[in-house]
Formats: structure tokens, sequence, C-alpha cells
């Protein structure tokens, strides 16, 4: 088990080329491996339990406010490393801040920071091994039982425009049901509202 590890500790390791900068959060964990031998030669290494984020705060390389929540809550459920079975029972995030802004370039901010992602490094790393053993040719699959939201906003900021505009999607609620790697079925919604408040262009 980890009792409120402060990831905070961690920030001079990070690398200096991530484009966010990790202020805060917080990690508590109840969890438990399990290795057990199914047949000859066919072998699981499950994962149970429940891991916790809390205060969670990032900022953009220039200090501006980027992602935040209070807490997320993500309690496993038949997780299977070996075989690359990944199942989740339940996520709940509480308290979600997110800040999404257009620059005077109309350049999203979440659109530079996915680029830089995924942009490749200078000098390529040796290609991998082939996997082998009971892992080889198996695709991973994951499940999600429940997905729930509570309490989320989205801030809005345009600066494109002659005269910027400021806003936010606030009291974010939403309850979603099981979806899985297939994606066969269409994921339900069971609940979902919100609130917006673009200053005098828009409330509702």
């Amino acid at each position: 088990d980890i009792d409120r590890f402060d990831l905070a500790q961690l920030k001079p390791y990070l690398p200096d080329s991530l484009p966010f900068r990790l202020q805060s959060a917080t990690v508590d964990s109840e969890l438990k491996l399990v290795f057990k031998q199914l047949a000859d030669q066919v072998f699981s290494l499950s994962l149970a339990g429940s891991a916790h984020l809390s205060n969670l705060a990032l900022t953009e390389t220039g200090g501006q406010p980027l992602l935040g929540w209070k807490k997320l809550d993500v309690d496993l459920d038949e997780t299977d490393l070996v075989n690359q079975r990944f199942g989740v029972q339940r996520i709940v995030l509480d308290g979600l801040d997110a800040y999404v802004s257009v620059n005077k370039a109309g350049e999203l901010n979440w659109l530079q920071i996915a680029d830089k992602l995924a942009a490749k490094p200078a000098t390529q790393p040796a290609a991998e091994a082939a996997p082998s053993g009971a892992s080889a040719g198996k695709s991973p699959t994951w499940s999600l039982n429940e997905f729930r939201l509570t309490n989320g906003v989205v801030h809005w900021k345009d600066d494109s425009n002659a005269k910027p505009v400021k806003g936010e999607v606030a009291d974010i609620q939403l309850l979603a049901g099981k979806v899985d790697s297939k994606l066969a079925e269409p994921v339900v919604l069971n609940e979902v509202s919100w609130k917006i408040n673009l200053g005098d262009r828009l409330k509702v």
C-alpha cells in the first residue's frame, strides 16, 4: 500500500522536455499482486484493489494553469498483467479543473501540448525485441464498468479575436456506463449536466 506519497518530490527527475509542469499531486493505494499458475506454462499476475490521485495541479511551461482535480479514484477489476487484460470496475473523478485557451495566433494550448508529446526525439532508441512467450501476438484488452465525473469545470479563454472571450463550463456532472476495447456497443450516458457562462455573450 501507498499512503499519501507526494509526487511533487519527483519534480527534479522529470525531463525538461515535458510540455507541462507538475506542481502537486498525492498518491494513495490499496493494491495487491497475485501470481498464479493456471496450467502447464500458463501463468497470470493479477492486480487488484484501488488507487487514488489527489490534489493534482499541472501548469503549462509558462506557469499558466492547465489541469487539476481534487480526487481521482480507480477501482480495479480482473486485471491480469501477464495476459494483458485490464479491467476497471469504477473511475470517479471529482473537482476536475481544466483550462483551454487560444492564443492570438489561433493556436489551441491542448493541441500544442499534444503535438509536443507526440514529437519524436532527436535520436531514436534501438528497436525493441519482438515479444515472446504467452503474450506474443496478443493485443491488450480493457474494460470499464462505470465512469463518474462530479463538480467539473472547464475554463475557456480565446485571445484570437479583437475582443478576447473568457468563460467556463461549470458544474459538470456525468455518469457513463460500460465500455470496453471492442467498442462494439455505444457508450450509455446515464446522467449528464452542465452550466455555460461566457460572460455577456452566453449563459445557459
